[in-house]
């Protein structure tokens, strides 16, 4: 099983300007952002931010395909997160045109683990996940119905976790890398 954390502002819950996925260094874990940036990083930017453990750190399982331990695996988990961020930033505006007191964050957070989870045990490829999880990865990035401007994709890394940042950055689809002690 993968590991992750989240957070979110009060006012991404209402439009995200962006989506974030945080990738962390060797010997760390998604609790290392948890800790100190999760919530400051939610609150200032506006967003939907997400954490997940890479394959074999944390919480995650230890599985014994030597090939979900690479740099790119763990880039697609980023990207497969963003995909997931973005479509629920999508589902959380239909909400609120239809009935805003619905509430799915438990089964949202489920699927990102789910997906997570494949990803991490080589059981899905990364381009595949997000059409695993929903509707597919979106054929082109739309404003929300109360935004002027697309979400921001965003994939910030930490050290090595910087490697696989970078990678998926590079891979096309996110539109701001940040790297922090790489």
């Amino acid at each position: 099983a993968a590991s992750l954390t989240r957070a979110s502002s009060d006012a991404s819950l209402a439009t995200p300007r962006r989506v974030v996925s945080c990738v962390h260094g060797f010997g760390a874990n998604a609790y290392s952002w948890e800790r100190a940036a999760l919530g400051p990083l939610a609150d200032r930017l506006g967003a939907f931010v997400v954490a997940h453990d890479a394959p074999g750190f944390g919480l995650t399982e230890r599985s014994k395909d030597l090939r979900v331990y690479t740099p790119r695996a763990n880039a697609g988990i980023a990207r497969a997160m963003l995909d997931m961020l973005e479509r629920e930033s999508g589902a959380r505006e239909e909400e609120a045109e239809t009935s805003p007191a619905k509430e799915e964050t438990e089964t949202k957070a489920k699927t990102l683990a789910d997906a997570a989870a494949a990803l991490a045990a080589g059981d899905a490829d990364p381009s595949d996940v997000a059409s695993d999880a929903g509707e597919g990865r979106p054929a082109e990035r739309r404003p929300s119905s109360t935004a002027a401007l697309p979400l921001r994709r965003v994939v910030v890394g930490h050290s090595m976790g910087g490697v696989s940042a970078a990678m998926a950055a590079a891979e096309g689809g996110v539109d701001d890398v940040v790297l922090v002690a790489p």
